[in-house]
């Protein structure tokens, strides 16, 4: 699993509203328009296809930011917050 934030900013509302339901089928809203994603590698594809589909490169802002498991233990929070939860599972291959 990858542990993904994604951050955005588009400037067509229409394309807001799209972007937001895209994510919300991917991952868990943390503030307006900042998503935290737990996805398997081929989910991770899938989604940065539907959204490079959606955007305006020229208008629009998407920034992902993978978190490793040590960083994710770093992660640091002040106030309410929902959580998704984290797979601990060791996998080998």
């Amino acid at each position: 699993m990858e542990h993904l934030i994604v951050c955005y900013d588009i400037a067509d509302p229409k394309r807001l509203v799209k972007m937001e339901k895209l994510m919300e089928s991917f991952g868990q809203r943390l503030q307006d328009s900042v998503f935290e994603c737990y996805l398997e590698p081929k989910q991770v594809v899938r989604l940065k296809a539907k959204v490079d589909a959606l955007i305006v490169e020229a208008e629009d802002s998407v920034i992902y930011f993978r978190l490793c498991a040590g960083c994710h233990r770093a992660v640091e929070h002040v106030g309410v917050r929902k959580t998704l939860p984290v797979d601990t599972t060791a996998y080998v291959v």
